[in-house]
C-alpha cells in the first residue's frame, strides 16, 4: 500500500509517523555513575532530628546526631536512597556491619565508624584499630 492508498486510514499515518522518528542508530546508553564521594560528621541536631544530608560540590554530605542515631545505621539508611563511598577502608568497615550476623560484631563495627567520624581521620582511626587488634592477638598468643 502506499501513501495515496493510506488516506483516510489514521493508524497507517500515524505509525508512519512514528518510524520516522525512530532514529536510525540507537543513541548511546548513559555512562553509568559510580558511587559518589560521602562524609559523615557528628553534630548535635535537635530531638527527633537524627540526620541531615546534602549533596553539593559532588560530595554527599551527612551530618548525623550520635546521641540519636549511631555511625553504622547512618551509614545504612543513607546508603538505601544514595550509592557513595568513602573509601576502601571505610566502605569495608561499613558492609562488615552490614553483614554481622552478632550484635557485638555490629556495635564493635559501629564503634569504631562513630571513632573514625569523631576524629575526621580515618586512615589514623583504621591503622590504630588494627595495632589494637594486633596488641590483642599477641597478648593471647603469649
Amino acid at each position: 500500500m502506499n501513501a495515496s492508498d493510506r488516506s483516510g486510514h489514521l493508524p497507517y499515518i500515524v505509525a508512519e509517523a512514528v518510524l520516522n522518528t525512530i532514529p536510525a542508530e540507537p543513541a548511546p546508553a548513559p555512562a553509568p555513575r559510580g558511587p559518589v564521594p560521602a562524609r559523615f560528621e557528628q553534630v548535635t541536631l535537635p530531638d527527633g532530628l537524627r540526620m541531615m544530608q546534602k549533596q553539593e560540590g559532588g560530595t554527599h554530605t551527612v551530618a548525623y546526631d550520635p546521641a540519636q542515631i549511631n555511625a553504622l545505621d547512618a551509614r545504612l539508611l543513607v546508603n538505601i536512597y544514595v550509592d557513595f563511598t568513602e573509601g576502601e577502608q571505610v566502605d569495608g568497615l561499613r558492609e562488615l556491619g552490614r553483614n554481622a550476623t552478632d550484635k557485638a560484631s555490629r556495635d564493635l563495627y559501629a564503634a569504631i565508624l562513630d571513632s573514625v567520624d569523631a576524629a575526621g581521620d580515618a586512615p589514623a582511626v583504621i591503622a590504630r584499630v588494627v595495632e589494637l587488634f594486633g596488641q590483642v592477638r599477641a597478648e593471647a598468643g603469649a
